[in-house]
């Protein structure tokens, strides 16, 4: 689709696109850790023979050769870095016991409601030969204590605990949290009460990290000084310094649901606003010899500094990377190439953490920025305005649509929702966010003129809130928010594939571009189409895995019933966490909650009929679509002898109930027995001992994962 000569234009593109590959393949289909190192050594050896061959016999027709092998040697080069980050040995290969630990703060304690939360980087851990060091943070939850809300970042402890694993639930579609950790560098968890730990040191840990995380510190202490409201000094602290851990969820909801949740996190916007700020006030220096090199090393410079207040944080350092390879670019009289200069920051950053590729805010912004590039360009010259604030509102209306197209896609495959009125959101916050992220510069640069100082807090601060009561108002319109979308990898792919095409078709008229279109039309409504079959006619049995918690789905077409034994919002919006993937991909709409009361032994099976709404519940007893569940969290029910034995498709276990008797096994023929999470360890293995004598397959949701059934496919 795209010619070879813009190919040829773009290098570090066509670098980028087989390194990735080569990233994507281990992560999904990974290659043992040798493997992967001996492909990539026998690849880069082809290349430099291919190489010397070309040179010493000179030949047009072998040029594919080279490219061929530099793209396998790529691929290899992306599978074995991830490999080598997957295969760095850390601290839990001195195995999960009662351990004596140095470790340093890496994050600032959390207040949680029962505990701190803080990230601990494993430095030393105490073993029969004395201390070793070793490397990998680790996730601590503190007992709450005052001392733990004056820890900071760098204090050294000394610990005396017991590392656990980070449990993964391993519900379908679940967000693996355990993962994400790992991408991290975090490996475990850990409890600590009061008397496990103590500060014995401070000021350790990585002195960059340490003078900006204590920068930062200060400069959230000014808007303490200047008496700034509960949330507009959590809005401030974001917007400006990165600081979220005063958002609360209704200002991230409020936020998030305006389409504008991108702001909250200091990124490519925040960091090109001050990037094209200095490049026009330091536009004059272009017109002095050896004046672009100056101007790229100022916006360079300032740009860093600026990452260095707001605490280094990934998405700062990410954006300021990728700025700064625009910089040496437009520097280099190369500005034409913008394409070229994003895909060599990508590279540098992928060849220095090849985790950053499955991160959304790494996708997110390399693909909002391409699309600005592209798209922006094209929908500003469809119309001009003589009149300068017309002019400069279509400029963000064109900002909006170019960075909305280009991310809505991969948007509603993470998020599953859609702000469908973003236009008018971004084109009030973008002006918004620009001022206060000026004012809060001019405010740290003034603190030390208290009259100057308290106007431009007072400016910042209203600011703020009129920008939050903008949104609140936004989002209080009718059909503000498309909750509950869900697509998948082939969709979004399809989706994309779709703009693409139709936008190199407007641009350069020709009929492959139309072709490719209308296919990629057709094949996204064919999966669309057999998808909403599909749920029209799916009836599924779950029994997920929610720590310490019943709870089994029922599934219907687009309805769906959660029973289990929760009587609070607090516990039913617990168990959605985990399940909500799950009927957001399964395109569930609607859902009721069901709560289980202790049952009272039922000495009769009863007669349930299949329901019309739903599933029927009855003691001990439930159907649905002709499937007969048992649940049993007491004693186990009684059918009366002379009766012919009573057919169960499924008996599923909670908490600890009594010992199963003969009696139920005479009188009940049970297919299938699921033991959800709230069952003992003990309880756990008498049943799985009792299923073996009566050759009753046994499932354990805790090891197993989340028990599911198709019931309109197949049977229990």
């Amino acid at each position: 689709m795209i010619s070879e000569q813009e190919l040829r234009q773009w290098p570090y593109v066509r670098l980028l696109l087989p390194f990735v590959a080569g990233i994507l393949f281990q992560s999904y289909l990974p290659l043992p850790c040798t493997g992967a190192l001996v492909l990539f050594a026998l690849s880069t050896v082809s290349l430099f023979l291919l190489f010397a061959w070309q040179k010493a016999s000179p030949d047009y027709h072998r040029r594919w050769l080279f490219g061929v092998t530099l793209n396998i040697m790529l691929f290899f080069l992306g599978c074995s870095l991830l490999s080598i980050k997957e295969n760095r040995v850390n601290f839990t290969h001195y195995g999960m016991k009662e351990s004596q630990i140095i470790a340093v703060v890496t994050e600032v304690p959390e207040e949680k409601p029962r505990s701190y939360k803080a990230i601990l980087k494993v430095w030393q851990i105490k073993s029969p030969e004395g201390w070793e060091n070793t490397r990998g943070s680790a996730l601590v939850y503190f007992e709450k204590d005052s001392a733990v809300r004056d820890l900071f970042i760098g204090d050294q402890l000394k610990i005396e605990g017991e590392f656990q694993e980070i449990p993964f639930y391993n519900n379908p579609y679940e967000f693996d949290y355990r993962r994400y950790l790992y991408r991290r560098g975090i490996y475990c968890r850990m409890y600590l009460r009061s008397e496990d730990w103590e500060r014995t040191a401070a000021n350790k840990g990585n002195t960059l990290r340490l003078n900006s995380a204590k920068m930062r510190h200060h400069l959230l202490g000014i808007y303490q000084k200047f008496h700034f409201g509960e949330e507009e000094m959590a809005i401030a602290g974001a917007l400006t310094l990165g600081f979220r851990d005063n958002l609360d969820d209704s200002l991230q909801d409020l936020y998030r649901n305006a389409g504008v949740m991108h702001v909250l996190a200091i990124s490519g916007l925040h960091v090109g606003i001050l990037y094209f700020l200095l490049f026009y006030l330091l536009g004059f220096l272009g017109k002095f010899r050896s004046g672009r090199i100056i101007r790229a090393f100022l916006i360079i410079l300032f740009l860093w500094f600026f990452a260095f207040l707001t605490g280094l944080s990934p998405s700062v350092m990410r954006a300021a990377t990728m700025f700064s390879f625009v910089t040496i670019g437009q520097s280099l009289k190369r500005p034409g190439n913008v394409y070229n200069t994003i895909a060599a920051s990508a590279f540098f950053l992928l060849l220095i953490n090849p985790y950053l590729i499955m991160e959304v805010g790494f996708q997110l912004s390399y693909i909002a920025v391409t699309g600005i590039i592209f798209f922006q360009p094209r929908f500003y010259r469809l119309f001009r305005s003589r009149f300068w604030v017309a002019d400069k509102v279509w400029g963000l209306i064109t900002v909006s649509l170019a960075a909305q197209l280009s991310t809505f896609p991969i948007t509603i495959y993470y998020f599953h929702q859609f702000p469908n009125y973003f236009i008018i959101s971004n084109i009030v916050v973008i002006p918004f966010v620009t001022v206060i992220l000026y004012l809060g510069v001019l405010l740290f640069l003034f603190s030390f003129l208290p009259p100057v100082a308290a106007l431009l807090a007072w400016l910042m601060n209203q600011s703020i809130g009129i920008l939050n009561s903008i949104l609140e108002l936004i989002t209080g319109l009718p059909h503000a928010l498309t909750a509950g979308i869900s697509n998948s990898i082939l969709e979004t792919l399809l989706i994309y594939s779709i703009i693409l095409a139709l936008s190199l078709f407007l641009i350069r008229k020709k009929s492959r571009y139309l072709f490719c279109f209308f296919t990629a039309v057709a094949l996204f409504l064919s999966i669309n189409a057999y998808s909403i079959f599909r749920t029209k006619h799916q009836k599924v049995i779950a029994v997920y895995h929610v720590e310490r918690t019943t709870a089994i789905g029922f599934i219907d077409g687009e309805k769906a019933w959660l029973a289990g034994d929760f009587d609070t919002t607090e516990s039913q919006e617990n168990v959605l966490y985990y399940v909500s993937n799950h009927f957001n991909r399964l395109k569930v709409r609607q859902w009721n909650y069901i709560t289980l009361e202790e049952h009272e032994n039922e000495m009769e099976a009863p007669g349930l009929t299949d329901p019309e709404d739903g599933p029927v519940t009855s003691g001990n007893f439930i159907c649905f679509h002709g499937r007969r569940i048992c649940l049993i969290d007491g004693e186990w029910p009684d059918r009366h002898p002379e009766k012919t034995p009573y057919d169960l498709d499924c008996v599923i276990i909670m908490h600890d109930p009594e010992i199963p008797h003969d009696g139920f096994f005479e009188h009940f023929r049970v297919q299938q027995i699921v033991l959800d999470p709230s069952v003992s360890f003990y309880c756990e293995e008498v049943m799985k001992e009792k299923c073996d004598e009566l050759a009753i397959p046994c499932y354990v949701v805790r090891t197993e994962g989340a028990w599911i059934q198709n019931i309109s496919e197949v049977r229990l």
